[in-house]
């Protein structure tokens, strides 16, 4: 049996392949560089533990996972979890280049609960600007979109008929609330970047395109966008990318942006790489 698992700040995404047939499954989020490795490993001895013992090879891409450190904690947590195993962590921005290029090279970006971008040459990413984490960066994420849109709310800039709108949809919505989930809890990016959601129901509403729209552009203003890298193929993966496809190809034009396929997640186009690549 091979496991492909593929994590990201919101959820984590595997698929379990036999001779027979692929089974999916989809469990929380999780991030390498700051969520509880042991907490994690747990969850997936006990998610399959039916086949600790068939599993012969795993590739597994994490959000957070961008350095060798990292990388090797998880190989060898997994390694003890699925004994007989071969074990290959990457990153998650390797993870939508093998899935929108397979052995194709151009420019990768990730807009999810975090953001990313990167240059992929059909083999390896060669170049990667930090997204630098939510505080420091992930602009154009949903985290980022969700930021903008309770600063809006909470200061009273916000379009009375769509602050009326979400406030029902969100009755606990508060400035408390809010500084408690932010100080208070471990994956506050990944629970506010819920709001996204409201987002897509009324991104036509002059205010959220706008909004959007301004946030994209500050995201391939903040990646500082190489002359070189203009003149290449751009792909995206990331439900933010996914939804809001049409601001973002908006927004990309005005940087001359190439934009030729988005994606909601990796994980289908992974299988088949592997499948086909091993």
């Amino acid at each position: 049996m091979i496991l492909i698992g593929e994590a990201g700040g919101s959820k984590t995404d595997w698929r379990l392949i036999s001779k027979d047939q692929i089974e999916s499954k989809t469990t929380a989020g999780f991030n390498a560089a700051v969520d509880d490795l042991s907490a994690f490993i747990s969850s997936v001895r006990l998610e399959f533990e039916q086949h600790l013992e068939a599993i012969r090879q795993i590739y597994f891409y994490a959000a957070g996972a961008g350095t060798s450190e990292n990388q090797s904690d998880l190989e060898l947590q997994l390694e003890s979890v699925f004994p007989v195993a071969q074990v290959e962590v990457q990153n998650d921005l390797l993870a939508s280049s093998r899935a929108l290029y397979g052995t194709d090279s151009g420019m990768v970006a990730i807009l999810g609960t975090g953001s990313v971008v990167g240059e992929y040459d059909g083999s390896e990413i060669i170049y990667r600007v930090p997204s630098l984490g939510y505080i420091l960066g992930d602009e154009g994420s949903g985290f980022y979109l969700s930021k903008l849109w309770i600063q809006h709310v909470l200061r009273g800039t916000a379009p009375d008929d769509l602050a009326k709108s979400f406030l029902e949809q969100h009755p606990d919505f508060s400035e408390r609330e809010i500084i408690r989930l932010i100080y208070g809890e471990a994956r506050a990016n990944g629970i506010l970047a819920r709001y996204t959601h409201f987002f897509s129901q009324n991104k036509f509403h002059p205010f959220i395109y706008g909004m959007v729209y301004e946030a994209f552009k500050h995201c391939f203003n903040a990646y500082h966008l190489r002359q070189e890298d203009r003149d290449k193929k751009w792909r995206f993966s990331g439900s933010i990318a996914y939804y809001f496809e049409e601001i973002l190809r908006q927004a990309g034009s005005e940087f001359d942006l190439y934009i030729d396929k988005v994606i909601q997640s990796p994980i289908e186009e992974l299988t088949n790489y592997h499948q086909t690549h091993g």
